[in-house]
């Protein structure tokens, strides 16, 4: 029996062991209940999650079957709860569904997220939604369902289209005004005139033949094409706008592709930041090539007005000196003329044969002096309209010019020192007499009494050169030009004989009826030297 007994008190009964067993049960049974309740309260936050999220959300298994959706899945699409456990053909038209299954599918056989937009007609109006398709997989790796995140995006499209639209107009209006619009970046070293250009408008390239993208990649492209006289006062003008903070307006020229000068006028401003540091200019170029050119043409009139002026000035003031001159030179010798016929005349006055041959040379010689200025103005008036053709012929300039001095009375005893070689030209020999005549006049009306004059002949560039010159005041070099017009006397002519002021303009008319011209200079040692070139005209 004793063994039997401490066997007994060795071996676990049958009830002991059952007990055991109900033991361990209740722990497993308690285990199990607190895994499942934590799982629904992870759910139960997943959902809550899922529920207040702003984005719809949803997940699928592989058949196409919804699994879950959240509380903003069922607000936007309507459907109350009730889409888990449905497809996308019982939720959504079949053009709709279709689509969706696609992408779907997509995920699953690639193993790859999808993005796509989406317009939905809702009671409110038009909406767009951004979805999001990602793959979910299993703890092998394997897919084993979707998940869907949709965005509504309406606001952000609706804001994206309003700046298109504002876009579109802005960059419209300034790529359709007549100027070219631009914006340079100011850098880092805050220099106003190292700038990176970052637009400009397509004008660029009807006002300087540069393409846009051609301006935007050369940031030397501005230096390069302002004209170079110009650059050093835009260049400071910049600067001084920069530094004073002020909008620069400046008008220069720019040097276009094909070499043409353009006149811009630059309107810009330099933009700040919030912190007041500069970010870039923004500007116009406009182009004021015709502007200007109206500009210079309109002071071009203005200034042939004032040339015009100027003449009909000096005009009226030769016109009045003429009349004067005129008028004394005219009744000198007719007084002259007159008061010696009335000697004649007289019955009480006797006169020996000398005596009345001195009356009549003198009546003579004033009737030539008259007779020679009205053939002057005659003279001057045919020239002036052109009826004048010159008589030429073959003719020794030297011996007819040293022939006219010798027979020639040099008054007050001035004399004529000639020198003349043998030139022989096809020229109007009674012109080149009046031309002579005319200078030896000139030369005795602006010289002092017992003064020298020089006549000298000499051939030229195949022509001759008549050369007049005299030790009187001279001319002065801005009259050099002047004193051969009508009219127009020197300053030094003698009181006593002023003239009429046509001399040496029949002198330069008759040189240029030849194909000549004539022309003053200064005599070494003092005086003028006035010079008339004859060419000869061509033989016929």
């Amino acid at each position: 029996m004793t063994p039997i007994r401490e066997e007994s008190r060795q071996t676990p009964s049958r009830v002991t062991r059952v007990e055991d067993r109900r033991v361990a049960g209740s722990q497993e049974s308690r285990a199990q209940q607190g895994i499942r309740s934590a799982l629904r309260e992870s759910q139960v936050r997943l959902q809550t999650i899922l529920d207040n999220s702003p984005a719809a959300i949803w997940i699928m298994d592989l058949e196409g079957r919804y699994v879950l959706v959240n509380n903003q899945f069922e607000r936007w699409w309507g459907f109350a709860g009730a889409a888990p456990g449905k497809t996308d053909h019982d939720c959504f038209p079949k053009e709709r569904a279709d689509e969706y299954r696609a992408n779907d599918l997509r995920v699953i056989e690639t193993g790859q997220g999808v993005e796509f937009e989406e317009h939905v007609a809702l009671a409110d109006g038009l909406h767009t939604y951004l979805s999001i398709k990602l793959p979910i997989r299993g703890a092998d790796g394997r897919v084993t369902g979707t998940c869907g995140i949709a965005t509504d995006i309406t606001e952000r499209k609706r804001a994206e289209e309003a700046l298109r639209e504002s876009e579109e107009k802005y960059r419209t209006l300034v790529e359709q005004i007549p100027a070219v619009t631009y914006i340079d970046e100011v850098p880092d070293d805050d220099d106003p005139s190292d700038l990176t250009p970052v637009y400009i408008s397509p004008q660029i390239e009807t006002l300087l033949g540069y393409l846009p993208q051609e301006w935007i990649a050369n940031p030397d492209m501005w230096n390069e094409v302002v004209h170079p006289d110009d650059f050093p006062t835009i260049d400071a003008e910049a600067h001084r706008a920069f530094a004073a903070g002020t909008q620069l307006s400046a008008e220069y020229r720019m040097i276009a592709r094909d070499g043409r000068i353009v006149w811009i006028r630059e309107e810009s401003s330099l933009v700040r930041d919030e912190q007041g540091r500069p970010k870039f200019w923004q500007g116009i170029y406009i182009d004021i090539t015709g502007l200007k050119r109206a500009e210079e043409e309109l002071n071009n009139a203005l200034q042939r007005e004032m040339d015009a002026s100027e003449r009909l000035r000096a005009l009226d003031d030769m016109k009045n000196t003429f009349l004067q001159a005129v008028s004394h030179e005219l009744r000198t010798p007719l007084a002259a003329i007159l008061g010696l016929a009335l000697t004649l005349q007289r019955d009480e006055v006797e006169l020996d044969e000398s005596e009345m041959r001195d009356l009549a040379t003198r009546i003579v010689s004033n009737s030539r002096k008259l007779d020679r200025m009205v053939a002057d103005l005659l003279d001057l008036d045919r020239l002036t309209r052109g009826i004048i053709e010159p008589k030429l012929s073959d003719t020794d300039v030297g011996a007819l010019v040293r022939h006219l001095v010798n027979e020639t009375d040099m008054p007050d005893g001035r004399r004529a020192i000639v020198e003349a070689e043998p030139v022989v030209l096809p020229v109007d020999a009674s012109k080149v007499e009046r031309i002579v005549e005319n200078l030896l006049a000139n030369a005795v009306r602006h010289t002092p009494v017992g003064s020298r004059v020089w006549v000298r002949i000499e051939a030229h560039a195949g022509g001759a050169l008549i050369t007049v010159e005299d030790e009187g005041s001279g001319v002065p070099e801005e009259l050099h030009e002047a004193v051969f017009e009508p009219f127009r006397q020197g300053s030094a002519a003698s009181s006593h004989s002023p003239g009429v002021g046509l001399g040496l303009a029949l002198v330069a008319r008759f040189a240029e009826l030849q194909h000549g011209r004539a022309w003053v200079e200064d005599r070494p040692g003092g005086g003028a030297s006035f010079r008339v070139f004859l060419p000869g005209a061509p033989r016929r």
